[in-house]
């Protein structure tokens, strides 16, 4: 059999929907369910997995567990305590004695640290621990195959659900959490082997169909109805969800579909649905508005400009022109806006749990609201809440009138503050979405080449700086979204010219005579350098020295991706005992 060669490119291409029609709406809401069902279904063979190879890791090493616990203890006590520093009430003599503290509790890590990791050179040469592992792993892999043949969730669905788990185990730190409201919901066919456009818009495809009609919908788009495949019917006919579809541009013509998928985005109480297709090109996508030539850098900020603006991005490029991107003040006034509802909400939700809490206190209720309400002055969730007001409409007790009537007006002014709140963001995002790809667009269109920075924004949003400004830097960076804009920027370019650069030294180092400069970065923009007197902003200044390193050499890139992972993930030298 001829093994076909992967395509060099894919693209997704999204178009708005509406929720599928009457016939078939509650076997995709069933779907759904099944799909959120098997989700957690493979994280409880995840976590059986994890703690039968602990159990024997443990029988064979029992000082490990004892170190491994010792070492989460003395983490806990260094958060806590840096924690503390962070906080606006701690003096600067506290603040030197708790850095004192850690350092302390670091020292007290070493030996514990170097047992774990004497422990885990050896148990990796361990043969009875590798059976043993084997063993476990073989299991979990008959309880997966088990759980997916009986879960009902329809091929291509159960792919991206086992992919999605696959990536959240990989990255979890501890045990992985079971999903119980996700943030979007998920149907997928896959297509294999990959059909053509045309085929699909023919009604070819048995997995998929795209029926275009003459009437056109919002901004002149054309509506159509998008078929997708979620199950078989008798003697393996399709079963077909159909969703209104806004055609708003034309799928490229020359492509492959290899996968289909119809996404519902839970915003608030309501879904909003949205279709991609992935498409692959062998030849891949050229764009004709592509530059040939030039270098840009790009440096990512949060940084207030003034009258409410906020700069998010500084650039420059190799023959010397720069500019800023900054966003406006009518759309950094959202973000407080959706706070403030959310902070009307909060309120709201804490009188009406406190009335309800006082009122049970005083009257019987049945066994099954004891049960649902158990710690409710403790609750801090408003859609608990809301569920036990909902469930409480078809269960009615004597006596129940007055309190149940205030119960329910809470209940629908919370959904009303709650989805407006919701709205509120997801709009924000969208609207701050598209003004990143319009920058990156622009500099696409006049450079080949962009220098961005390579950092792990969450650890920088974690490591914000300790004083007054410490709870504005991170709200900034929440709205600015560095990592939303490095990824759109990589897609408008292409992965082939995006080129990762170090971050570390960039804004502090002197472009004009490479000295090291300390000053108040966050309070001065611009700044003076001591040994040579040139006058710089430290955006542009970090900038030019992502311009002035030469990674256009293969070696020049493997050398600073290792040095990339040499700074991130320290080793301690490993002593076999």
């Amino acid at each position: 059999m001829e093994i076909q060669e992967k395509p060099k490119h894919c693209r997704v291409y999204s178009y708005g929907c509406l929720a599928p029609l009457r016939d078939r709406a509650e076997d995709v809401h069933t779907q759904k369910m099944l799909a959120r069902k098997y989700r957690n279904k493979l994280v409880e063979i995840e976590r059986e997995r994890r703690l039968k190879y602990a159990a024997a890791r443990d029988a064979l090493f029992p000082g490990l567990a004892e170190a491994e616990k010792e070492i989460a203890e003395l983490n806990r006590q260094m958060e806590e305590k840096r924690a503390e520093s962070k906080r606006r009430s701690t003096t600067k003599e506290r603040v030197k004695e708790i850095r004192a503290e850690i350092k302390l509790l670091k020292e007290a890590k070493i030996k514990p640290a170097e047992v774990t990791a004497n422990y885990r050179l050896v148990s990796k040469e361990d043969k009875t621990l590798k059976k043993q592992s084997e063993a476990i792993n073989l299991d979990a892999a008959d309880k997966v195959k088990e759980a997916r043949n009986s879960s009902g969730v329809y091929w291509g669905t159960y792919n991206k659900v086992e992919d999605a788990a696959a990536a959240s185990f990989h990255h979890s730190k501890g045990p992985p959490k079971f999903v119980r409201n996700p943030k979007r919901d998920q149907l997928t066919v896959q297509l294999n082997p990959a059909e053509s456009i045309q085929a699909i818009l023919a009604g070819q495809s048995t997995m998929v169909r795209l029926v275009l009609s003459e009437e056109k919908g919002r901004g002149g788009a054309t509506k159509a109805m998008l078929w997708l495949r979620i199950g078989s019917e008798f003697k393996r006919a399709p079963k077909w969800a159909k969703f209104p579809l806004l055609y708003h541009r034309s799928l490229p013509s020359g492509c492959l579909v290899s996968y289909v998928s119809v996404i519902g985005h839970n915003v608030g109480t309501h879904c909003k649905w949205e279709a991609q297709f992935t498409l692959s090109n062998p030849a891949g996508f050229v764009r004709d508005d592509r530059a040939t030539s030039g270098k840009v850098s790009v440096d990512m900020a949060w940084r207030h400009m003034g009258k409410d603006a906020m700069r998010v991005a500084y650039w420059r490029d190799d023959q010397g022109a720069f500019g800023e991107f900054r966003i406006d003040p009518p759309f950094l006034s959202r973000w407080p806006y959706a706070d403030e509802l959310q902070s009307i909400g909060d309120k709201a939700f804490d009188i009406a749990r406190d009335e309800l809490a006082a009122w049970i206190k005083n009257n019987h209720i049945p066994e099954k609201f004891v049960e649902r309400l158990q710690h409710l002055a403790l609750w801090k969730s408003r859609d608990r809440l809301r569920s036990v007001v909902w469930m409480w409409k078809d269960y009615r007790f004597a006596g129940d009138e007055s309190i149940y009537e205030r119960m329910e007006a809470w209940r629908r002014e919370d959904k009303k503050l709650y989805d407006k709140e919701c709205f509120v963001r997801r709009k924000a995002t969208n609207y701050r979405k598209n003004l990143y790809r319009v920058f990156a667009r622009e500099l696409a269109k006049k450079y080949l080449t962009c220098v961005v920075e390579d950092a792990d924004w969450r650890k920088l949003a974690a490591k914000a700086a300790i004083g007054p400004d410490t709870n504005y830097t991170r709200y900034a960076m929440r709205i600015a979204s560095p990592g939303t804009l490095r990824q759109i920027l990589s897609a408008a370019f292409g992965p082939e010219n995006t080129v990762p650069a170090m971050t570390e030294g960039t804004t502090i180092t002197c472009h004009n005579c490479g000295s090291k400069e300390e000053w108040d970065a966050a309070k001065h923009l611009w700044h003076t350098c001591e040994q040579c007197g040139a006058e710089w902003d430290q955006d542009d200044n970090a900038c030019r020295n992502l311009l002035k390193t030469d990674w256009g050499t293969t070696d020049a890139k493997e050398t600073a991706k290792k040095a990339r992972k040499a700074i991130r993930r320290p080793r301690r030298k490993k002593k076999v005992v």
